[in-house]
């Protein structure tokens, strides 16, 4: 293998790798995004917010 036929088998994998994570995390954040109303939040909401999306986030991506 070439060092250009390597580089470009890298970028195809981080490629696929990254659209395998946007299609796992896009709708979790969609679904937050949904139902957050700036002009109603208070600090406890966003930690909370925050907590959720990394669990799920992290569930998607470590357990797919």
């Amino acid at each position: 293998m070439t060092e250009d036929e390597y580089l470009n088998s890298k970028d195809d994998l981080l490629g696929r790798i990254e659209q395998q994570l946007n299609r796992a995390i896009t709708p979790i954040l969609e679904r937050a995004l949904a139902t957050y109303d700036p002009a109603t939040v208070d600090d406890e909401y966003l930690g909370d917010l925050n907590d959720a999306l990394r669990a799920d986030i992290g569930a998607a991506m470590f357990t797919a």
